[in-house]
């Protein structure tokens, strides 16, 4: 089952081309004409409200049927802002890719009152994760 994916101008074109090329359907901001307007203008602001309205929705997961290991995890209604998670973010490898990625901090920030018990799970290991980082940065100072 191919997911239909659209993509920020801000990522990287190889991301477009590897997502086609496991199948699945890939507009970009720029293909829609829509480069250099706002979050706000490209998502639909109505439906997401709907969806946090009608059904409670707070994330989405999306997921491929080669990747079934890896969930690309949509949030609604964030509590932190996309400026913020952009600033903060760290930069990890993913295959010829360096691809930017949510701190623990704000993940932290971003799964706290969310009401999920899998989130309530996810926070600790987050914070087990982040005393081990801070212990080998300890380690090698």
């Amino acid at each position: 089952m191919a997911v239909r994916f659209k993509l920020d101008e801000n990522l990287p074109r190889d991301a477009e081309a590897l997502l086609r090329d496991a199948g699945h359907d890939v507009r970009t901001v720029l293909d829609e004409r829509l480069g250099g307007n706002s979050d706000a203008k490209v998502l639909d602001a109505a439906l997401i409200d709907l969806w946090h309205r009608e059904k409670g929705m707070l994330a989405f997961a999306l997921r491929g049927p080669g990747m079934m290991a890896t969930v690309i995890d949509v949030l609604v209604r964030p509590l932190v802002s996309f400026d913020e998670l952009k600033r903060n973010a760290v930069t990890k490898r993913v295959g010829p890719l360096s691809i930017p990625v949510a701190s623990i901090d704000d993940l932290i920030r971003l799964k706290t009152g969310t009401g999920r018990s899998k989130d309530v799970l996810d926070i600790e290991e987050l914070r087990k994760i982040k005393r081990q980082l801070a212990d080998e940065q300890h380690g090698q100072g």
